[in-house]
């Protein structure tokens, strides 16, 4: 079975765990998930948001293991949902992910997720992250690597105009078809 499977990365700072809080906030996406231990998130009738979000300062998937990824592909080999299945962080944002995924018969799409390094600079000093310039520019790389090899859809996210655009293509019902030249999956 088919799943459509929406996949946002970025660099940190760039606004992806506030877009899941918001999303499972708007859905009521409130219902708490766990398959083989190391995969959790929260579910309702439509959605399965991968991730633990408890306000917490690095909230998503930066709460699961590093040994993820392939918890998460048994989940979808065996997975008979229909859901639309929503995920972010550095722990599935892997290029190995992206190449199952996109080799993969899912309605997969891949979205990225950008800010001014400004606003970035601010988003880092308001939430008192403590990341290294040499981990941050490693988080870029990885970012800019993938974008340089999958087809990706990307959103600039400043402010709350551009959030609402971006939960607005993320929740766009599973059925419609998404007229967007750069992509491959769509659902």
């Amino acid at each position: 079975c088919a799943l459509p499977i929406s996949l946002i990365g970025g660099e940190p700072c760039t606004g992806k765990s506030t877009l899941m809080r918001t999303i499972i906030s708007r859905k009521n996406i409130n219902h708490k998930f766990e398959y083989e231990t190391l995969l959790k998130g929260h579910t309702n009738d439509d959605y399965i948001v991968v991730g633990v979000y408890d306000n917490s300062l690095f909230d998503g998937t930066d709460k699961l293991s590093m040994a993820v990824q392939p918890v998460f592909k048994r989940f979808i080999a065996k997975s008979k949902t229909k859901k639309h299945i929503i995920l972010e962080g550095d722990r599935l944002f892997k290029k190995s992910l992206i190449k199952w995924l996109s080799g993969s018969e899912h309605f997969f799409r891949l979205i990225i997720l950008t800010a001014e390094e400004s606003t970035k600079k601010f988003r880092h000093i308001a939430r008192k992250d403590e990341q290294t310039e040499s981990w941050l520019n490693a988080k870029k790389t990885t970012v800019n690597n993938i974008i340089n090899e999958y087809s990706h859809t990307i959103f600039k996210n400043e402010n709350t105009s551009d959030m609402e655009k971006i939960i607005n293509y993320i929740l766009q019902e599973k059925n419609n078809i998404i007229n967007t030249p750069d992509q491959f999956n769509l659902f």
